[in-house]
């Protein structure tokens, strides 16, 4: 975590795939680091491709090559992977091959997603119009 604050202090951009690997890799430190600091932006970015939801390859960034299948790292990286979600980061691939944990991190991130949307509305519209939205979102209340 200290050495990308320093490469951020020092001019580094991240982008959406270093962030993508910090999920995979587990780092929350340095996911922070790089969407806080970095200002990275990850709206729109697929974590996984298509037909590899749940590859192991995948989330380690090998695309081939031997290794066991297996959803340890989706337990692994769930917070990490919740916080790009919770960003516009979307996971990608068939909805058919879809682990229960990943449809499960999916929709929690889509409401953490949809939550921080209606917050960030809250300044620029009156409170009973924010409550019909998130009645209408299965939202909690937005805080007062």
């Amino acid at each position: 975590a200290t050495a990308t604050r320093w490469l951020v202090e020092r001019g580094f951009r991240p982008d959406g795939s270093h962030c993508r690997k910090a999920a995979f890799c587990a780092n929350l430190q340095v996911l922070k680091i790089l969407l806080l600091d970095g200002e990275a932006d990850v709206r729109g970015l697929t974590l996984l491709q298509d037909g590899k939801r749940g590859s192991r390859n995948q989330a380690n960034g090998d695309e081939g090559g031997a290794g066991s299948g297996g959803s340890g790292w989706v337990q692994r990286s769930k917070w990490p992977i919740k916080v790009l979600l919770a960003r516009g980061a979307i996971l990608g691939g068939t909805s058919s091959s879809t682990s229960k944990l990943l449809r499960r991190l999916e929709e929690d991130g889509d409401m953490l997603w949809a939550q921080r949307v209606l917050d960030g509305l809250s300044t620029l519209m009156p409170d009973f119009l924010l409550h019909r939205i998130g009645d209408f979102l299965g939202l909690p209340p937005p805080a007062a």
